[in-house]
């Protein structure tokens, strides 16, 4: 079993003031009711459903069994079309309302987003709307933020692929400047003795013809060895299918490459549940402290 301690990070970073010590239950009465809120961008695909989201879910609700867990789905696409089928399915204002009139009142929102992107900025977004709502809300951090998550997933990784084969990772990309932390996980991957693992995205950076290039310049020969695309994405959902085990593979075969497809989600492989609970309890023990707030205070400091 992979182990993860994510608590010491916190403690260090409480020294520059990223988080402070504060109980997410401080000052908890009998009053009170607590919730874990989990966000998904959310698939329309049942099978990849059932392996990722639903997995890590029960993985959460047995460890914090004293709380309430719900999910949510960002992807407003996604809700309508399931919504459309019969599968009922809330975003996450709709969701944190919903907690907010059953009367809960300590809430940790915890995301399986990939990185700190517009997805993460958005749900940031909707999470500051309630904080006059909730006695406490916590927003959490997505899978990659602290620089020990890329070890981490590398770790995971490292557990069902081993580090000798050529692999070529395919993460969403973002169109600002998160998605500069794609390079730091293929900085992390050469680190972590991985040489033989790549990044590339299909909308941000790297792009592939950046990859392509790093590929050329390894040890990598494309008269014998083989690639293997795997998507860098918690679910296996539709850009893993098509635009990663069709278009991406099709586009490498034109251009001479031997080609194999291993489409699962991050979320399907082990250590991964664990990864996403450690996050949660470092929110029940940490606060994160806003830069505004630390200013503040170094403004009135003597």
């Amino acid at each position: 079993m992979i182990s993860f301690v994510l608590l010491s990070h916190a403690q260090t970073n409480s020294e520059h003031g990223l988080y402070r010590d504060q109980k997410l239950k401080e000052n908890y009465t009998n009053s009170h009711k607590s919730a874990i809120l989990l966000v998904h961008f959310g698939t329309t695909y049942p099978d990849t459903e059932r392996k990722t989201i639903q997995r890590v879910n029960e993985a959460v609700k047995k460890r914090f069994s004293d709380f309430e867990v719900r999910e949510a789905y960002s992807s407003r696409i996604v809700v309508k079309i399931l919504n459309s089928r019969g599968v009922k399915k809330e975003n996450p204002t709709q969701a944190l309302e919903r907690l907010y009139k059953e009367g809960y009142t300590h809430i940790v929102v915890q995301s399986t987003f990939m990185i700190e992107g517009v997805e993460t900025e958005a749900l940031r977004e909707e999470c500051r709307k309630y904080e006059e709502k909730f006695v406490e809300i916590r927003c959490s951090n997505p899978v990659f933020y602290f620089p020990q998550d890329y070890y981490n997933i590398a770790k995971i990784i490292a557990n069902e692929r081993p580090s000798n084969s050529y692999t070529l990772f395919v993460g969403h990309g973002s169109y600002d400047p998160a998605t500069a932390q794609y390079s730091m996980l293929s900085s992390v991957f050469r680190d972590s003795d991985n040489p033989n693992w790549f990044v590339t995205t299909i909308e941000g950076y790297p792009n592939l013809d950046v990859t392509l290039k790093e590929i050329a310049n390894s040890r990598f020969d494309q008269t014998k060895d083989t690639l293997t695309l795997q998507p860098l994405m918690f679910v296996a959902g539709d850009h893993a299918q098509n635009d990663i085990g069709e278009e991406m593979r099709d586009l490498l075969i034109s251009k001479g490459y031997r080609i194999k497809t291993n489409l699962i989600g991050l979320g399907e492989l082990e250590g991964f549940p664990e990864m996403i609970i450690e996050k949660i309890a470092l929110e029940l023990e940490y606060k994160k402290e806003r830069i505004t707030d630390k200013k503040m205070r170094y403004e009135n400091s003597k």
